[in-house]
Formats: C-alpha cells, sequence, structure tokens
C-alpha cells in the first residue's frame, strides 16, 4: 500500500490524480526490485505584500530608575502614535536594562557604573505607505530601527501551494518515466511520498539593505523601500517502485 505524507492539511488530492494515470496501465505492483528515489522542487515568483519593521528604545545613565522612566516615556509614545495608525499592527518585545562598568587603561575601574535600558517595537502592515510614513515620524522621535523585511503572507501562499504541488508532481512523473526508459524498466507505483509546504526566505534584513540614503537632517523624511517579489520554493520526496520493462 502506497504511504502518503503531506506536510499540509490543504485540499490537494487534485494534484495527486493528476500524477496518477502515469501508473493506471500497469495492471501488476511489485513489491520488490529497483527504488528510484527522487526529490523534486519547484519555484515561483510572488509578491511580497506585507512589511515588517522592528524599532528599539534606548535609553543610558547613572541612574537605572531614571534610564527605565525614560525608555517608558518613549514607548508610551511610540505605542500611541503606532496605534493611531489603523492600518498598522504594534507589538513590544523584550525589555532590558544591565550595569556597565567603565574601565580605563589596563582594565581598571573608571568612573561610576552606567546602567542601560532597551526595548524592542514590532510593526507590521500590509499598507506599505502608513507603515513607512510612521517609521520616518518615530525614527523622528529618536527610535532606532533594527531593521526592515518585507515577506509573504501566508493566505497569498496557500493562493499558489495547490499548482505548485501538482506542478512539482506532474514533473516527478515526467523524471521517474524518463528515468524507468533509461534503465530499460517501466513505473509501477509509489513506494512513498512526501509533499512539503511552500516555504518563502525569511529573516530581518538590516535597514541599510532597504533604505535610501537620507541627506534631509529636518524633517525626517520616511524610509524609503522597495518590496520586489519574493521566490518561494515546494519541495516533493517520492520513492518509486520499477518494474523490467515489457
Amino acid at each position: 500500500m502506497m504511504s502518503l505524507r503531506l506536510a499540509t492539511g490543504a485540499a490537494l488530492w487534485f494534484a495527486l490524480f493528476i500524477a496518477a494515470p502515469a501508473f493506471a496501465e500497469e495492471t501488476s505492483a511489485p513489491t520488490s526490485g529497483t527504488i528510484l528515489h527522487l526529490t523534486q522542487t519547484v519555484e515561483r515568483k510572488v509578491a511580497r505584500d506585507r512589511l515588517s519593521v522592528e524599532f528599539r528604545v534606548e535609553a543610558t545613565g547613572g541612574n537605572p530608575k531614571s534610564v527605565q522612566a525614560e525608555v517608558n516615556r518613549r514607548m508610551i509614545a511610540a505605542l500611541a502614535k503606532a496605534k493611531a495608525v489603523s492600518s498598522v499592527k504594534a507589538q513590544t518585545g523584550e525589555y532590558q536594562t544591565y550595569r556597565t562598568n567603565p574601565t580605563g587603561p589596563g582594565g581598571k575601574p573608571k568612573g561610576a557604573p552606567e546602567y542601560q535600558s532597551v526595548q524592542t517595537l514590532s510593526l507590521t502592515g500590509e499598507a506599505f505607505d502608513d507603515l513607512l510614513a510612521l517609521a520616518g515620524d518615530l525614527e523622528a522621535q529618536g527610535l532606532l530601527m533594527s531593521g526592515m523585511n518585507f515577506d509573504v503572507l501566508p493566505a497569498t501562499l496557500r493562493k499558489v501551494e495547490d499548482d505548485m504541488t501538482a506542478d512539482a508532481l506532474n514533473r516527478v512523473t515526467e523524471r521517474s518515466r524518463l528515468a524507468a526508459a533509461n534503465l530499460g524498466m517501466r513505473m509501477a507505483r509509489y513506494r512513498d511520498l512526501t509533499v512539503g509546504n511552500v516555504e518563502q526566505p525569511g529573516g530581518m534584513r538590516p535597514p541599510g539593505a532597504v533604505m535610501m540614503a537620507r541627506a534631509e537632517p529636518s524633517p525626517m523624511p520616511a524610509p524609503a523601500a522597495e518590496a520586489g517579489e519574493a521566490t518561494v520554493s515546494l519541495t516533493i520526496s517520492a520513492e518509486i517502485m520499477l518494474a523490467p520493462g515489457g
């Protein structure tokens, strides 16, 4: 019996039916023989439709209470501005306060200890102009941009997943036929089949990777960015039982 593993819960049976006729003419299914292992990856270019921006609020000083109060004040103001933009989702992240001890020559302590507090803020949205304008306002308030990244929404990926699955299965069938013919054999049946999910490259980019240089000191212009396209991929791994040609 064929073992089928799907890494997604989507209804992809239609894609399997596309590949099934390749084996329909075979009346017997051998249980042993040559096994062909194939891995097939298909790729598509998809427009990136979500923007994520990471900010951080930092403050340094000799009094930990004052340093944290400064971070809290600036984050409250940043959140208020972000919540005023309905198309943007805001989420605060890690909050740290740590002590540093200045040192002089030879590593000897020099001066009083200092404290630094840092809190992060993540912003996401599909309305790029709204989010970029907000980012410019927050930079003008002194927030530091840690990274900016465009990606593809999960709903968009699901729209192309079924077509890519069908494409990958067709290619597996074509390659299996070619390999079997070159060996003087024929395809008998799928022994095992694993269908992966659509994947996209990820990771937050540093601001300089997507922003144009800013020359004007005041007012702070909004960051400039271009979404472009992402190359998404889907991989199928198959084990196909071959039989002597006839």
